[in-house]
């Protein structure tokens, strides 16, 4: 089971400001408030036991991010870029993102939840354990990426992209899936009946197989 940290699960922290986040910069314990990240490009920071609460941007960029144990909760943005980052329990939560870019990184214990994103983009990552509930995602990109486990509970994803990955089990049968981008790369998917019956005329397009009703 995804293990999921909470605001209050964190000790008390002490308050950050950006000017915190630079390059390689070790973050332990500390809680950034309401602040503006636009123009943040800074790479490898690593953070432990810290809080992001109610952050804006338009665009920011956190390459090869370490976090452990990290909430980050109300945050809105226009792209946000995690690339090639080590998540380990972690909570995304209440986020209105356009694209989330979080390729080539680790998701170990990572819970998204209650959140708006355009493109959620996890081409080529590791994905251990990742869970999604009541959130609307218009485009998962897992393109390429190792899937171990990922879950989604609720909400809607427009379109599910699994060209080229790797998956053990992606269970998105409790989720409205709009559709599949390439039905030749679905094996460990998890689906219900009803989306079966959804993704079957694609899925015959792609086998060469041509569907006609009987006549009477």
């Amino acid at each position: 089971m995804t293990r999921v940290t909470e605001l209050s699960d964190l000790p008390e922290l002490t308050a950050a400001t950006v000017r915190d986040l630079v390059g390689r910069a070790v973050l332990d314990g500390v809680r950034l408030d309401g602040a503006d990240l636009s123009g943040v490009s800074v790479a490898q920071v690593r953070m432990l036991e810290c809080a992001l609460v109610d952050c804006t941007a338009d665009t920011a960029e956190l390459p090869g991010v370490t976090a452990v144990d990290v909430y980050v909760g109300g945050l809105k943005a226009q792209t946000l870029g995690f690339k090639e980052g080590d998540w380990r329990d972690a909570t995304w939560a209440d986020m209105r993102v356009g694209a989330l870019l979080a390729d080539g990184g680790e998701l170990t214990d990572v819970t998204i939840r209650d959140s708006r994103i355009d493109l959620l983009s996890l081409r080529g990552t590791h994905i251990r354990r990742l869970t999604l509930s009541n959130c609307r995602v218009d485009t998962l990109d897992v393109s390429m990426a190792t899937i171990e486990d990922l879950a989604v509970h609720g909400g809607t994803v427009g379109e599910l992209l699994s060209d080229g990955a790797r998956m053990t089990r992606v269970d998105v049968s409790d989720t409205a899936l709009g559709a599949v981008g390439h039905p030749g790369s679905l094996r460990g998917l998890v689906l219900s009946s009803e989306q079966i019956d959804d993704i079957a005329p694609a899925l015959a397009t792609y086998l060469g197989i041509d569907v006609h009703d009987s006549t009477e």
